[in-house]
């Protein structure tokens, strides 16, 4: 059925019918452009969220290989001298390649009889005012011997007793057990200062004496407390969590909320509220967000990592592409809406122009047909008047024939 064969009324319906059609087409793209944008948006965050738990896993695993070095290093020598441990970092040159850790250390094992030898030892090196500390009576010490790079904050930690802290001491007795690397829990180090005061964390790996073979060494044969007569001390490294987390934030994501959290103990984020490690927010408190949570096994810790980024707003965070082509769609719908109705308005126009070229035809046969009527009546009449003429004349002829044959006799 073509158009011209379409009633009016029908045709006007059929006008508003495609129109609204068009405009919900339309407007139902849009709302399936925002859900595939707002599924994109999640998963992009996600993925982010992935990407930087992955990050700090393998961030973890690298720097535990420095440390395992140490231990090598001591493992290959009969007696590693100062002078030998602050060549070994400055060829590690950790402040260049491992940001991050704060110093690579070693720290030995004492029992409470040997403590006064040892200070007398290493007051003997050239440091005359060493003392292992906190000061007091324990049934084991540590003492922090090696810390490189030697500056003034490490310099803090000289001779620090870490056996002596609840928290360091835990992770200290899991390496022990273990002979792997052990993280600590959240905990501010000695090293820092009321400047730029941080979180940090350490990692431990344990040194046992010759007499442990690499087998036992490397097998989890360490199962009772009673074993800490093995160790001779310990490798490790302290971590100033800013230090450690802003690289990775610089290169992984932008515009993101993170937070650390050790909730080895504290299932709940409420409850190890205490336990935060890192926490990093570039939002008001009053955006709404959505979040990302996973957790990460750390060296025999538990971290929960919850990543936050704004709720996804369509204004904000649709491409301009997709308002481009929003627009274009309702201006292509408008000017179809107006082609139709000038098509309606331009076919009602020739109908009304037909209609008045017809009446005016009909007008002029009318009055054709009137004209042809009157002048049939003037025929009749103009006939009538020639018989009558031909009638006189034909009597007058008569007459004059009379007169002639009068005139004759």
């Amino acid at each position: 059925m073509s158009m011209r064969g379409i009633k009016p009324t029908l045709f006007n319906s059929m006008i508003y019918f495609i129109f609204i059609l068009s405009i919900s087409l339309t407007i139902y793209a849009y709302f399936i452009s925002i859900a595939i944008s707002r599924a994109q948006y999640q998963s992009a965050f996600a993925l982010q969220t992935q990407e930087l738990a992955t990050e700090i896993t393998k961030k973890i695993k690298i720097y535990e290989q420095v440390l395992w070095a140490g231990v090598a290093l001591f493992n290959s020598s009969e007696h590693v001298s100062r002078d030998e441990w602050q060549t070994f970092n400055q060829t590690l040159s950790i402040e260049r390649h491992w940001p991050g850790i704060q110093a690579l250390g070693y720290a030995i094992a004492l029992q409470p009889d040997e403590v006064a030898q040892h200070e007398k030892f290493i007051r003997a090196q050239g440091f005359k005012n060493y003392h292992i500390y906190p000061k007091g009576q324990r049934e084991q010490y540590s003492s922090i011997i090696y810390i490189e790079p030697f500056d003034w904050r490490n310099q803090r930690a000289f001779g620090y007793d870490m056996w002596s802290n609840p928290v360091r001491q835990k992770a200290m007795k899991r390496a022990i057990k273990t002979g792997k690397a052990s993280a600590s829990g959240s905990i501010t180090l000695v090293q820092e200062t009321n400047n730029d005061l941080q979180k940090g964390f350490l990692i431990y790996i344990p040194l046992y004496q010759k007499n442990i073979s690499i087998r036992q060494y490397h097998n989890e044969v360490f199962s009772s407390e009673k074993n800490i007569e093995h160790i001779k001390g310990w490798v490790y490294a302290p971590f100033r969590i800013n230090d450690f987390m802003t690289p990775i934030i610089n290169h992984m994501i932008e515009s993101i909320g993170v937070k650390l959290t050790d909730i080895t103990h504290s299932p709940s984020t409420q409850m190890a509220s205490d336990n935060a490690l890192f926490n990093y927010s570039p939002w008001h408190t009053s955006t709404a967000l959505d979040k990302q949570s996973t957790q990460l096994n750390i060296l025999g810790r538990t971290w929960q990592l919850e990543t936050t980024q704004p709720l996804f707003r369509p204004y904000q965070n649709l491409r301009k592409e997709s308002f481009g082509l929003l627009s274009i769609s309702l201006i292509i719908d408008f000017l179809l809406f107006f082609v139709l109705l000038k098509y309606r308005n331009q076919k009602n126009k020739n109908k009304e122009l037909i209609k008045t070229h017809h009446n005016n035809l009909v007008s002029e046969l009318r009055e054709s047909k009137n004209a042809n009527i009157a002048l049939n009546q003037e025929n009749i009449s103009l006939n009538k008047q020639i018989l009558v003429l031909e009638e006189w004349l034909q009597e007058r002829e008569l007459r004059i024939s009379e007169l002639k044959l009068n005139q004759q006799g």
